[in-house]
């Protein structure tokens, strides 16, 4: 095989395999997502920050958020950690990353063992700003609650 070939094959047989290892996430349901999810409200991403808890302690990265609207949560809440990935750390493809500014509607669950910290761990637990599935969750919220 002529060295051009062989390399456009190997290249095909790489990209083939890469699209194999792209993160699949199973759809959620509106109603599971209002329904499993512990805190909902429409915030900004701060930024994010690592935490050491204790000098044996692994380091924790966490995110800022700070909510302007809560459908559901803490009375009162307006900050928010949420568990997040390394700034330096390898990427993945099932890693969710946020940039500080970011805005939208978050539908965060309870990170489990730990209090006050939550988790953002599939791509429909946060809507972006301006798009309108938005007011189709707030209008299922206030029927649910209502």
């Amino acid at each position: 095989m002529k060295p051009g070939l062989r390399r456009r094959a190997l290249l095909g047989v790489v990209a083939a395999a890469s699209s194999q290892a792209r993160a699949m996430w199973a759809p959620l349901s509106d109603a599971e997502l209002l329904r499993d999810s512990d805190l909902i409200g429409l915030g900004m991403w701060l930024g994010q920050t690592q935490l050491q808890t204790g000098p044996q302690a692994a380091p924790l990265d966490l995110g800022v958020l700070q909510f302007s609207e809560l459908w559901k949560g803490p009375l009162g809440l307006r900050l928010a950690l949420v568990r997040s990935r390394a700034a330096q750390a390898p990427r993945s493809s099932s890693d969710l990353v946020f940039q500080p500014g970011q805005q939208g509607l978050w539908l965060l669950r309870l990170e489990p063992g730990a209090q006050g910290l939550y988790r953002c761990e599939h791509p429909q637990r946060f809507v972006p700003a301006g798009d309108a599935h938005i007011e189709v969750l707030r209008r299922l919220w206030k029927n649910q609650a209502g």
